[in-house]
């Protein structure tokens, strides 16, 4: 026997058998004498993730005052892992149950409703609907339909989809449509969820895609009624779009009642994989202060957000991001790193052992470079002033009484505006106020339908009604007034003009057929008499800064002393800050100077629109372009090889989309006929066209002489002439009018530039960023550049003239007893037309007597016109039909037809519309900008009121904010001016 252990591979088996009897013994042992113990352990033993959510950075003021920060909330989770399969119906409906009898919202992202007349439709058809109703667009069938109405609304030129839509983004109008698809974005986002649910078919009705899913997808039985299944349905559709990811807790529900709490506490047994957990929300503290500055946050809803922070940066469907503001723009900085807690539960939801944990890690800090006292003055001030306004009353501080009328009369429509403060030495922005605003907070945890209801647009027709969630201060660009005329006034000085040569005001001046007056001579007659520089910027002299625009003494009929052309007056207002953005971190809408240039571009964008659209008599079409040539055209452009290798109908599709490239080609280079200084008579023109291969009609259409008056002249030499640069679009340039549109945030930067001596800094709203870490990141000033000046004092000689309108001039009366010398301008920007009423249709009906028509006979019109269609030109050869679209955009589009019809006095012939008689009339914009103290600029100030009279109106807001800034009104934490803006 020893003998055979000897043996090296006896010794081998023998251990090898022993290895075995062990592990034979032991799971007898596990399987028999402890198997049901550790079968019972096993039951109850389930892997789960808690993700323990990162709490989002604080936001601070210059001083450190909280702006933005969090607070603990309840937030209601479901662990799928954890509900039996046979419970999951019943979990389901208790845990909505209790949500709603105690009000609390849940995260309902189920697209489908039940009406409580039984009726089911899809939340993305209903907001499509809601969206048209609010804009009056009811009768319009398609997307591209109402893009086209929208154009038509605000008088959008461009052809152009994307630049139509940047366009209207300017506007503060942003139609909810895809201009790759034409289609409404809620149609895609339904299209995506019914994909999600392997349902091609988009016409299914929301009733048979509820019972679908009700029936096959999700099983619920009959015992449910259908109130009830779509309880369950939220959060099984919930679920569904989590994923695979059943271990990790799915938010129902944030920022829930303690009476909810409670009560899910006390069903725990009943409620298996429901738990509560204490979240961090976002909050702000000061509610409204700041508001579009701060931005707001939501939940990501986009396809687009879900590409990017779900798929790229790996955030979760249900967390909250910066949808706007500084919470957008700095939203990875501020979001953090969650953590998470890797954990076995019993069936209870009870801890049985922890297996990994890693702490979240916060957020980074911003600082920004808000002064929150300033900004709350500049907020409560701006309110103040323009309620007091809309009743005509007296708006009284301790710096002054004024009573707030235009022309004796109250303004009722003065209801929105803005206001911005900078440090002129840094570019730092202090305030940035706007009204109306919004509270974040209500964006917290998902806004409510009725929340999200209230701070829309007041009338969504009207782009200047009040509008909270507008930011008038960034995105308003309208004609600055006479706060333009610094700017014409130091080219003048500049280009070798005398600040003490004298003008005399003759009250009005005549270019061609059109009269430009003097505000005085146009009030009552009078005029300003001599008058320097200075005096003519106190004083807002129109008929002084028509002169230097013009280079002409209107006064002495002469030539006036200096050598200024248009392009020197342009580029002196480009360099001080009025072209392009502010460079702000939030984004701005772009600053444009008017100028000849500026004149042809946009004209090149009418005739563009005009040759492009459609619905234009004069469109150019496919059948315009000669047959031959065409073919010759497309034959170039064919790739035979590929064409052959499609399908029918993309062989048509093919074709088509060579042909309209075709067309927007020939559109273009006629487009590029218009420049400046260039306007070819109508016999060029004519062979240009037949160079281009237009058929001899189109060629006779577009040269045909038409008489106007004593004028005679053809549609596009017409064009070609009002796209050029006049004396009197040189008067509009002198005083601020045209085509001049800046912001209040470009207006203040000009302000702080004349203020400085000309050096441009990008503004900012950020001082600095602290990470996780503690690493400090200082955002220093950027000194743009500094504009040289041929003389230095040439802008002294400005400034004095903006000291003596808080003196002597035009602003006198609300400085007057103000301890602090301030640098100020008034402006008003000319608004005319008609304010759009909320209901075109309304309007028109209530006024039908006044027209001297009878309601129920345009009525039975209207109706009958609503049935009208236009044929529009089928570029498919393999149809003969053309294209058929209703004739009319909207009902109101019908009416207004209908009743020119039935009364013809009523038809457009020159001027205003007479159907617009009865519409309320607009006001203009009113400015006040500048700069304070006088001797020791520190700050510049520009305010903005829309539908606000005239510039003065708005001076008391900019007086109150100095006082605050000084430390007049007690207000500023005991710091002085000096270490406030050292700090």
């Amino acid at each position: 026997m020893f003998e055979k252990l000897q043996d090296r591979y006896n010794v081998a088996i023998l251990v090898f058998s022993i290895i075995i009897l062990i592990i034979s013994l032991r799971l007898v042992s596990l399987m028999i004498v402890q198997g049901e113990d550790y079968r019972v352990r096993a039951a109850n033993s389930i892997l789960r993730e808690d993700n323990i959510i990162a709490p989002r950075g604080p936001i601070y003021d210059r001083y450190g005052r909280l702006l933005a920060g969090n607070r603990p909330s309840f937030t209601v989770q479901l662990i799928r892992n954890q509900v039996p399969d046979d419970q999951i119906n019943e979990v389901s409906l208790n845990l909505i149950n209790i949500l709603e009898m105690n009000e609390d919202t849940y995260n309902d992202k189920f697209p489908i409703v039940i009406t409580s007349e039984g009726e089911y439709i899809f939340t993305y058809d209903q907001n499509i609907e809601r969206w048209k109703e609010r804009n009056n667009l009811e009768h319009v069938e398609t997307a591209k339909e109402a893009f086209e109405a929208v154009k038509l609304r605000y008088n959008i030129q461009e052809s152009d989809p994307l630049e139509a839509q940047r366009k209207m983004i300017e506007e503060g109008v942003n139609p909810p449509i895809s201009i790759h698809s034409w289609k409404f974005t809620e149609q895609l986002n339904k299209e995506r969820w019914l994909e999600s649910y392997r349902i091609t078919d988009e016409s299914i009705s929301a009733k048979d895609t509820f019972q679908l899913l009700r029936n096959q997808t999700f099983n619920i039985p009959t015992m449910y009624n259908n109130t009830d299944a779509r309880k369950i349905m939220v959060v099984r559709d919930l679920m569904r779009q989590q994923g695979f990811l059943q271990y990790r807790p799915l938010t129902i529900a944030q920022d829930i009642s303690e009476i909810s709490v409670t009560q899910l506490k006390e069903n725990v047994s009943g409620l298996p994989g429901v738990d509560v957990v204490v979240e961090p929300v976002r909050y702000y503290p000061n509610g409204q202060l700041g508001a579009h500055v701060l931005g707001y946050m939501g939940k990501i809803a986009t396809q687009a957000e879900i590409d990017y922070f779900v798929n790229q940066l790996g955030y979760m469907r249900s967390d909250m991001i910066g949808k706007t503001g500084i919470e957008q723009i700095f939203e990875e900085h501020l979001k953090g790193q969650d953590g998470y807690r890797r954990v076995t539960v019993d069936s209870r939801g009870r801890l049985v052992n922890k297996i990994d944990e890693v702490d979240p890690t916060p957020g980074g800090e911003l600082h920004l470079t808000i002064d929150a006292n300033l900004q709350k003055v500049a907020e409560q001030t701006l309110e103040d002033v323009l309620k007091t306004m809309q009743v005509g009353g007296i708006y009284e501080t301790e710096w002054g009484s004024d009573r707030l009328t235009y022309n004796n009369r109250a303004l009722q429509n003065a209801a929105s505006g803005a206001v911005v403060v900078t440090d002129i030495k840094t570019g730092e922005v202090l305030a940035l106020a706007n009204y109306p605003s919004y509270d974040p907070n209500l964006f917290s945890t998902g806004i409510s339908g009725e929340d999200w209801q209230s701070i829309q647009s007041a009338n969504p027709r009207d782009s200047l009604a009040p509008n909270p969630q507008r930011s008038i201060a960034t995105r308003t660009a309208v004609q600055p007034g006479s706060t333009f005329k610094m700017a014409v006034g130091l080219t003048a000085l500049e280009a070798g003009l005398s600040p003490d040569y004298r003008i005399r005001d003759t009250g009005f001046i005549t270019v061609g057929n059109r009269v430009f007056r003097n505000w005085l001579y146009g009030r009552n007659g009078g005029t300003l008499g001599w008058q320097n520089i200075h005096e003519a910027i106190a004083d807002s002299n129109n008929v002084y800064f028509y002169s230097l625009v013009h280079g002409h003494d209107y006064g002495l009929n002469r030539s006036l002393p200096h050598n200024a052309k248009i392009d020197d007056f342009v580029e002196y207002a480009r360099n001080f800050g009025l072209e392009g953005s502010t460079g702000i971190e939030i984004g701005d809408a772009p600053g444009r100077v008017h100028s000849p240039d500026r004149k042809v571009s946009l004209h090149r964008g009418i005739l563009r629109n005009y040759l492009l659209n459609e619905e234009t008599e004069g469109h150019l079409r496919i059948s315009d372009i000669d047959e031959v040539y065409l073919e010759s055209l497309m034959d170039e452009r064919i790739n035979l090889e590929e064409f052959e290798n499609l399908e029918e109908r993309a062989k048509d599709e093919y074709l088509n989309d060579v042909k309209e490239q075709i067309r927007r080609e020939k559109v273009s280079e006629i487009v590029s006929w218009l420049n400046v200084g260039e306007v070819p008579n109508n016999r060029e023109i004519r062979g240009k066209l037949i160079n281009l291969g237009l058929t001899e009609d189109k060629v006779n259409y577009y040269t045909r002489i038409r008489t106007s008056g004593d004028l005679e002249h053809s549609i596009l030499w017409e064009r070609f002439r009002d796209a050029q640069w006049t004396r009197a679009d040189e008067a509009n340039f002198a005083i601020g009018q045209g085509e001049h549109a800046f912001t209040p945030l470009q207006m203040t930067n000009h302000m702080a530039m004349i203020a400085n001596g000309g050096e441009h800094y990008n503004l900012s709203l950020v001082r600095r960023t602290v990470d996780a870490e503690g690493t400090v990141e200082a955002y220093l000033p950027e000194l743009v550049e500094v504009v040289e000046l041929k003389n230095p004092d040439n802008l002294e000689h400005i400034r004095y003239g903006m000291y003596e309108v808080t003196k002597t001039g035009s602003a006198r009366s609300y400085f007057r007893n103000f301890p602090v010398d301030v640098a100020g301008k008034t402006g008003t920007a000319e608004r005319s037309g008609t304010i759009p009423p909320k209901d075109e249709v309304e309007y028109l009906e209530t006024n039908m007597r006044n027209f001297g028509l009878n309601l129920a006979t345009v009525q039975e019109l209207t109706e009958q016109k609503m049935q009208e269609v236009i044929y529009v030109e089928n570029n498919d050869e393999e149809e003969d039909e053309d294209q058929v679209q209703p004739k009319y955009r909207d009902k109101a589009a019908a009416m207004k037809s209908a009743m020119r019809e039935l009364n013809p006095s009523l038809r457009v012939r020159s001027g205003e519309d007479p159907i617009d008689r009865y519409k309320e009339r607009n006001d203009n914009f009113s400015w006040f900008t500048g700069y304070a103290p006088y001797e020791d600029p520190q700050i510049a100030i520009s305010v903005l009121l829309v539908r606000g009279g005239g510039g003065g109106l708005s001076a008391p807001i900019f007086r109150e904010i100095v006082a605050e800034y000084m430390g007049l009104n007690g207000t500023v934490d005991d710091l002085t001016i000096e270490n406030k803006l050292s700090r």
